[in-house]
């Protein structure tokens, strides 16, 4: 099962100890990383709002479990990235040897 972004409380929970753990940030950490994380941050929020619901998900786990010849990958949702996208036009030996791989 391979799922976007769900929507779940992860969103809001992780933006939220984000933006406090930046209280803490020193002001060379902000001066230099302070415009990205926001970025970061606002983006993340954003997913929070337009995340794919939670039942997308059980459907393709259910799928899986019953499916008389399972697929190797079920991508679910959007914003699933490059990686599904390769997964649909190389094989899935080699799609597995490259999400393995150590970089």
């Amino acid at each position: 099962i391979e799922p976007g972004p769900i929507k779940t409380p992860i969103w809001d929970k992780s933006v939220e100890a984000a933006f406090d753990h930046k209280k803490d940030l020193s002001p060379e950490m902000i001066e230099l990383y302070g415009d990205k994380l926001d970025k970061v941050l606002n983006d993340s929020a954003k997913y929070g709002v337009s995340s794919n619901p939670v039942e997308l998900v059980v459907r393709a786990v259910d799928q899986a479990l019953y499916a008389r010849t399972p697929r190797t990958r079920y991508p679910v949702g959007r914003g699933i990235g490059i990686a599904t996208h390769l997964a649909n036009v190389i094989p899935d030996s080699l799609m597995d040897r490259v999400i393995g791989a150590k970089v």
